[in-house]
């Protein structure tokens, strides 16, 4: 009698959120088609795609936190208050 072995499978296709590696390759290919000819350098140096990797880096650590439980991380905790008097809030009035 033949035994399955105990093991996880994977999901066949991943939240993207999780994926770094996807999400930079998709975010190249923007970068490539909204810039045609005028960007050429799309090496690890050039700071266009140092921020391209922090974005995908920022995508999927809210992606594992949210995945984690809840997505805490972009909500205010309870009977937290939103300030006004900082120079982000100093305008809100007048609006």
């Amino acid at each position: 009698m033949l035994v399955s072995p105990n093991s996880i499978s994977r999901p066949t296709d991943p939240d993207p959120s999780l994926d770094y590696n996807r999400l930079f390759q998709e975010g190249l290919k923007h970068i490539e088609a909204l810039s045609g000819k005028i960007w050429t350098d799309y090496n690890a140096h050039d700071p266009g795609i140092s921020i391209l990797e922090v974005l995908c880096y920022a995508i999927t650590e809210l992606g594992y936190r949210c995945a984690a439980g809840g997505c805490s991380a972009v909500q205010p905790h309870s009977g937290a208050r939103l300030r006004r008097d900082g120079p982000a809030g100093a305008g809100a009035e007048q609006l």
